[in-house]
């Protein structure tokens, strides 16, 4: 059986900013909430659930099978790709439907792999400036080749961030309807 949820925490992009990326690059963490004030805290759900499940050990060859992708699905995902990506260099791409999805495939298209070529153009270029001048003053120090990557590329991460948000909002309210129409029923 599986328990309730709660509703999600949903992610508030007032507390997001440019420092806070160079704090979770340069910890390995994300400490939004300890930005605040200097202050640290753990929170933990009022609920807890547990959704059982089956180790993949304990699959059947018939579940492995209806679980897990075959070289004839990554060929008919491949072949969906392409099709979008063509409506994208095309200029015909209408946004996403039941038939043709963009997400991921930004890259792909004409202009999309232009801008990817460009940020990785700029954070390369910034990563031999910094090493160049620590080349030049003698100092040694990775860390600070990464900050200057993250630094030239931060606004993919915050567009990255955008779209998750969006996405966050758009989970919501389908959550939501869904959550309206099981009241209908009961």
């Amino acid at each position: 059986a599986v328990s309730t949820f709660p509703h999600p925490r949903l992610f508030k992009p007032e507390n997001f900013s440019v420092s806070s990326i160079d704090a979770f690059t340069a910890t390995g963490t994300s400490n939004i909430a300890a930005s605040k004030k200097g202050r640290r805290r753990v929170t933990f759900a009022p609920r807890v659930s547990l959704r059982r499940s089956i180790h993949v050990k304990d699959f059947s060859d018939e579940e492995i099978r209806d679980a897990w992708f075959c070289q004839c699905d990554f060929e008919s995902m491949q072949n969906a790709f392409a099709r979008t990506i063509k409506l994208i260099s095309h200029g015909a791409y209408k946004g996403d439907d039941e038939q043709h999805c963009a997400r991921g495939l930004e890259h792909r298209g004409r202009s999309g792999a232009l801008v990817r070529l460009e940020n990785k153009r700029k954070g390369l270029f910034a990563v031999l400036c910094e090493q160049y001048e620590q080349i030049q003053t003698g100092i040694f120090n990775d860390e600070l080749i990464h900050r200057a990557f993250v630094r030239e590329n931060v606004h993919c991460r915050l567009s990255a961030i955008e779209i998750g948000i969006r996405d966050q909002e758009e989970a919501r309210l389908i959550h939501q309807e869904e959550a309206n129409k099981r009241q209908l029923f009961h």
